[in-house]
Formats: structure tokens, C-alpha cells, sequence
């Protein structure tokens, strides 16, 4: 019973195998198209997505040229980073708060070693920085987000201004430790011998890093794909949009049909081509036979 148990068992497994592979095959077509249309779409919307961001950016820098070199030494120091686009979208939150369009680049990138070193968010810290940076100081709410998140900038900028204690606070309430001290403070800790040197690319060797510089890779061919078919992509929906406003303009004229009667309708078509042939023969007299549309000189 046993033996016979065991072998109807594995007759059913084979009859089992045998309707997955069955299925499989009659699947495959569908799942490599599906894969295409999903290849297809993440071409696409990393392409748009690049070009959405360069567009704001030359807006905020008034500089297409300038904006170009932004956006590909970002590129460069993305790609042996853990960080991706969002370092374009920081440097673009950075201009608006007022930082020099010369300084962003570097600015991104020391926030983004701050970043790697503390494994805080790089959009948070960009923020505290962007809001000091508008204030023109460092105030009490900047520098807890940023001790928050392990960013002790504090320490360094009582080594510049000699400040301890309450002298410190004292300073920073009156508005005296400005967004320039804070500036030089993070130029200090994330230079050689600072405590965030390094700290974005050091990243980059662990497996998160190393996952996100595969993604960053992949997100880069597909921009690269995306810029030589752009103009056709382009061109395609372009007119795709122009035949869809076409049957919308079709469809349209049938519900103005629809609600007019066809023959109130064609009534006034007829009435305006008489109208318009009795006109072109009081101008150009009775020897016009052809009407409007085929007459050159009615024409002019």
C-alpha cells in the first residue's frame, strides 16, 4: 500500500510539472512583454524626471551651461556614493534658500558626507542648513534638528569663536553666530581631519552602498537611453496628442450635431455657402461659377 501510495504520489507530481511547464510556455509571451512595457516606462520616467529637475534648476540658476556642470559632477560623485537623485533635488532646495549657484556643488556634497557619516537623511540636514542660511544665523530650533539627527555642529563653532557655555548661547540668541560661521563650521568637519570627512563615499563600501550604486548605475543607463530616443519619444507624443484633440474636435461637432438636428445644421451650412457665393459675385461679378473655393481671385 505504501509502494502504490508512493507512486501515485509521483505520478501526480509529474502531471503537476508537466501543467506548470505548459503554462509557462503559454505565459512567456506575455511576461516578456510585460517586461518591455516595464523597461519601457522606467526609461521613460527617469528621463523625465532628469529633465523636470535640469528645468527647474536653469530656472533657479539662470544658467543652462552652469546647470549642465551642476548636475553632471553631482552625477559623478553619486556614482561612487550611496546617493542618487536626490542629490540634485537637495542642491535645488539649497539654491532657493540663497546659497551661491559656484558654492552649491560643494555644499551638496559636504552635507551628503555629513549624511553618510551619521546615516541621518541627507533632505533633513540640507533643510537645517538651507534654513540657517535664510536666516543669515543659527538659531535654538536649526541646531536641535541638527544634533537630532547627530550632526554635533555646535562643537565646532565654539572652537572658532572661543565661546563656551553660556557665552555660546548668549551669542546665538543675540544672532551674533552667523550662517558664515556656520558654513566655515561644516567646511571644518568635513575637510581632512574633520569628523565627517569622507563619510558619504566610506558608505559606498557597505551592502546598502553597494546596492545603491547598482541602482544609481542602472538609473544612469536608462537617462542615457532615454536622451538618444528622446526626440523621438518626443516626436511621438506629440503627435499622439494632436490625434487624440482631433477625434475630441470630431466628437465634439457629432454632440453639437446631436444637439442642433442634422437638419438645422446642414440648413446653415447650405445658408452660409450661399451667402458666401452671392457676396463673391456683387465683388467680382455674375461670371463667377465656381464659388468661393474655386475661384483664385475670390480666394484673395
Amino acid at each position: 500500500k505504501s509502494s502504490r501510495s508512493f507512486r501515485n504520489n509521483g505520478n501526480a507530481a509529474r502531471g503537476a510539472a508537466g501543467g506548470v511547464k505548459t503554462f509557462t510556455r503559454s505565459i512567456a509571451p506575455l511576461l516578456k512583454a510585460l517586461a518591455v512595457a516595464a523597461t519601457a516606462r522606467f526609461i521613460f520616467v527617469q528621463t523625465a524626471e532628469l529633465e523636470t529637475q535640469r528645468k527647474s534648476l536653469e530656472v533657479l540658476t539662470g544658467s543652462l551651461v552652469e546647470t549642465n556642470q551642476i548636475i553632471k559632477e553631482l552625477q559623478d560623485f553619486g556614482a561612487v556614493t550611496p546617493f542618487t537623485s536626490e542629490l540634485i533635488e537637495q542642491t535645488k532646495r539649497l539654491k532657493a534658500f540663497g546659497f551661491e549657484t559656484e558654492t552649491l556643488v560643494d555644499t551638496t556634497k559636504r552635507l551628503a558626507n555629513v549624511a553618510g557619516a551619521t546615516g541621518a537623511d541627507l533632505e533633513g540636514i540640507a533643510l537645517a542648513f538651507g534654513q540657517i542660511r535664510a536666516k543669515g544665523k543659527l538659531q535654538r530650533e536649526e541646531e536641535l534638528q541638527l544634533l537630532e539627527r547627530g550632526v554635533d555642529i555646535t562643537t565646532e563653532l565654539k572652537k572658532i569663536t572661543g565661546l563656551q557655555g553660556e557665552e555660546f548661547e548668549s551669542a546665538m540668541r543675540k544672532g551674533k553666530i552667523g550662517a558664515d560661521l556656520v558654513n566655515q563650521a561644516l567646511i571644518n568637519l568635513t575637510s581632512e581631519g574633520g569628523a565627517f570627512f569622507g563619510g558619504a563615499t566610506k558608505q559606498a563600501t557597505t551592502l546598502n552602498g553597494k546596492l545603491s550604486t547598482l541602482v544609481d548605475s542602472v538609473q544612469t543607463l536608462a537617462r542615457t537611453i532615454g536622451d538618444i530616443l528622446g526626440p523621438t519619444i518626443k516626436f511621438v507624443l506629440d503627435q499622439t496628442t494632436k490625434a487624440v484633440q482631433a477625434l475630441d474636435r470630431i466628437f465634439k461637432r457629432f454632440q453639437n450635431i446631436g444637439k442642433l438636428g442634422f437638419g438645422n445644421v446642414l440648413g446653415a451650412e447650405n445658408k452660409a455657402r450661399e451667402d458666401a457665393l452671392r457676396l463673391t459675385k456683387t465683388k467680382f461679378g455674375d461670371d463667377v461659377k465656381l464659388g468661393l473655393f474655386g475661384n483664385k481671385e475670390a480666394n484673395k
